[in-house]
């Protein structure tokens, strides 16, 4: 167990009532899954939005080795500036891009409910590209995706989901089938269900009133790498660590 007095000498640690509320955001969490229409395309205001988002270019970049061979150099750098332009936020930031082009056919903020992410999707809109979304979690909203994010296997025109955090790159990729909502209805229920579980071990564990963000995100990190890539042929997930 860490003492108080080596809490006070660590960075990125929280009391306990944070902890319990990062926790409580990740369960409920649904980025990844919705979108306003596509056929607004990018001349609708959010994008011009996004467009004038700073950039932080004293991050380090985001290069091929990082993201899927299928995605091209432009994508690639698609990828590279929506990490650069989001990297502060404290509200989630989502676009959705073609791995080909590296074009980008929509996007959006959430600033009613800095953790969700809703509007319409219009999947003939986006017939003959292969499609991937790209969503930022903010500080406080954990770095690995919760069960809810991975809605984008019922989705059989998205082919790849980003999920950026300021420490973390994860890389969900499904190419092969399409899931049923049963099914995955299944898989998030195992991964709430973990992650509940390793948030008990570890709130019963702490007994001085801190808790370690990072410790929840290490392990349930670790536990979904386990079950999604051992226990599914046809779903992988990666996880690089980003410098800052």
């Amino acid at each position: 167990m860490i003492s108080k007095n080596s809490i006070n000498n660590i960075v990125h640690k929280l009391h306990l009532d944070e902890f319990i509320e990062s926790h409580k955001r990740l369960l409920r969490d649904n980025r990844g899954g919705f979108l306003i229409p596509f056929e607004v395309k990018i001349t609708d205001k959010e994008y011009e939005r996004y467009r004038h988002l700073p950039i932080d270019w004293s991050l380090s970049s985001i290069t091929k080795d990082d993201l899927p061979v299928e995605f091209s150099d432009k994508s690639v750098k698609t990828v590279d500036m929506f990490r650069r332009k989001t990297y502060g936020l404290d509200i989630e930031c989502m676009i959705y891009f073609d791995i080909e082009t590296g074009n980008i056919v929509s996007c959006n903020f959430a600033d009613d409910d800095p953790g969700h992410v809703n509007g319409t999707i219009y999947p003939n809109f986006l017939k003959g590209m292969h499609i991937a979304s790209a969503h930022n979690h903010p500080r406080k909203y954990g770095s690995p995706p919760s069960g809810k994010n991975f809605e984008m296997l019922q989705y059989d025109f998205e082919e790849f989901e980003i999920i950026l955090s300021q420490r973390e790159l994860w890389v969900l990729e499904s190419k092969i089938d399409v899931f049923d909502e049963a099914r995955v209805n299944k898989i998030r229920k195992a991964l709430d269900e973990g992650l509940q579980a390793i948030f008990d071990e570890i709130n019963d564990d702490y007994l001085d009133g801190y808790l370690v963000l990072d410790n929840l995100e290490r392990e349930y990190g670790n536990f979904l790498l386990i079950y999604l890539n051992k226990g599914f042929d046809n779903i992988k997930l990666t996880r690089r660590y980003l410098d800052g």
